[in-house]
């Protein structure tokens, strides 16, 4: 299994420029017959926690394009972006897999008041 760590330099706030980034590496690493990617913890947003709670998801729908790229190249693929959850946002992942539902992977860290709290398991 060949497996791809991707490090990218994000654009603070910009989602969409770095989905397009994250796109970009994909494919590179598709290219190069990897099975799995992964990125670092919010590389989707940047890493500004004080952005968190405005840019926090909760739900599935802004990673469909992950998916389809998922299925149709059967690679899994994780991505970093703060996750809403019981009214805390976390350092998150998803992870996308071929034809399987979306995974949320979160932290023990939570995102408050702009700055990372770590909360006891």
């Amino acid at each position: 299994m060949k497996i791809c760590a991707a490090q990218i330099k994000s654009q603070i706030g910009n989602i969409q420029e770095n989905i397009t980034k994250h796109k970009k590496l994909i494919d590179l690493a598709i290219s190069q017959s990897a099975e799995l990617i992964f990125f670092p913890e919010l590389s989707l947003m940047g890493y500004e926690p004080k952005l968190a709670k405005e840019l926090a998801i909760s739900t599935y729908d802004k990673f469909n394009e992950f998916q389809d790229i998922s299925d149709k190249n059967n690679i899994f693929i994780g991505v970093g972006i703060p996750i809403k959850r019981d009214e805390n946002i976390y350092i998150g992942m998803i992870i996308l897999a071929p034809t399987s539902l979306y995974r949320f992977i979160i932290s023990s860290a939570c995102i408050l008041m702009n700055s990372l709290i770590f909360q006891k398991d």
